[in-house]
């Protein structure tokens, strides 16, 4: 199952980044004569109301999603897991204060605050990012703050601390790698919704600025011509299959670092 989960997910995300080279057509260009073709050997995907193609559009479209889904989780997951280990650590009036700060972040739905924020900063592919990682921001919090209240007392931790180990060398070099297991779990999770996002809002018209594709917009422009099966399906499927790859992997990762499934 890892090992599906990997080369779905490793071959989109070769496929997204040498879109440039893999791409037939230029994905703005509208080919005159071509309207609403189905698939053929000129275009793989078919074209669409424009008389662009598919395929073109759905590769750069993936790519947009691949580096919203990495930065998002990249950063804010980063930001929030020291956030959570900061506040497990030292405990007291620093844990009070930010986990406050992450429970209220929590109690808006994902979607629902990045549509918020996109309302107030405008739409944008930076944009949507920065409101897909804002999302992810507080669950990483939380898992590092679990992670650092179970793993600080153990006694390995005291150990460190007898021979002199610094509070930040405790945290980042001894209990953060007995931490990490649930975390990278957390990433592959996050990657899968970051992904998701970011094509619902596109499809909501908040993502990525027309002409430019994104996977989401593919889909909403597909609403129009439901009787073109190409047009939303083809652009549907490999949305659909970078979701999968990831959610495997997630599996995967979490069966591996469990000692006790992995006994199982």
């Amino acid at each position: 199952m890892g090992a599906v989960g990997l080369l779905i997910v490793l071959t989109l995300i070769v496929v997204g980044f040498a879109a440039p080279l893999i791409a037939p057509h230029d994905p703005i260009d509208q080919l005159r004569g071509h309207r609403l073709e189905g698939p053929s050997a000129d275009f793989w995907f078919g074209t669409d109301e424009f008389s662009r193609d598919i395929f073109s559009r759905a590769v750069y479209g993936l790519r947009a999603s691949i580096l919203v889904s990495i930065f998002a989780v990249g950063a804010f997951g980063t930001l929030g897991t020291v956030v959570g280990f900061v506040a497990g650590y030292f405990r007291g009036w620093v844990d009070a204060i930010a986990m406050r700060v992450v429970d209220s972040m929590l109690a808006f739905p994902g979607l629902l605050l990045a549509i918020a924020i996109l309302a107030a900063l405008g739409a944008g592919i930076q944009n949507v990012a920065l409101a897909i990682g804002i999302g992810a921001f507080p669950r990483f919090a939380r898992i590092g703050r679990a992670q650092m209240l179970s793993e600080s007392s153990r006694d390995y931790v005291t150990a460190a601390r007898v021979t002199g180990a610094g509070e930040i060398r405790i945290m980042f070099r001894h209990v953060a790698v007995n931490a990490l297991p649930p975390l990278l779990v957390q990433a592959a999770l996050s990657m899968a919704g970051a992904v998701l996002i970011e094509a619902s809002l596109g499809y909501l018209g908040l993502g990525t600025e027309p002409p430019q594709p994104s996977l989401g917009n593919l889909i909403n422009g597909a609403r129009a011509h439901l009787d073109k099966w190409n047009y939303f399906a083809l652009p549907g499927a490999v949305l659909a299959m970078f979701l999968v790859g990831l959610n495997l992997l997630a599996d995967a990762t979490n069966e591996a670092m469990d000692p006790h499934r992995r006994r199982r």
